[in-house]
């Protein structure tokens, strides 16, 4: 059986309509993951626009996790 391998980077500009969908999955379906309201609906290119600009930070950083090429995980580091 070959080993599945997840890989945790930055996120991209190019992960923005999976990480919108992801989001919302979790809040949808976890009580311990908060999200803000509304996300439905932001658009790709508005969450395209907000990884830019927390990719522009030094004090904030999105990380996804991916199993192959499908986002599966997120996690936000702010400080």
């Amino acid at each position: 059986m070959a080993e599945e391998v997840v890989d945790v980077r930055p996120a991209e500009v190019a992960d923005a309509a999976q990480l919108l969908a992801l989001l919302a999955q979790l809040g949808r379906e976890s009580n311990t993951f908060t999200v803000d309201e509304g996300i439905e609906d932001l658009s790709e290119t508005d969450e395209q626009a907000q990884i830019e600009r927390i990719n522009g930070t030094t004090t904030n950083i999105i990380f996804v996790a991916t199993l192959d090429s499908r986002l599966i995980g997120v996690s936000t580091s702010a400080s």
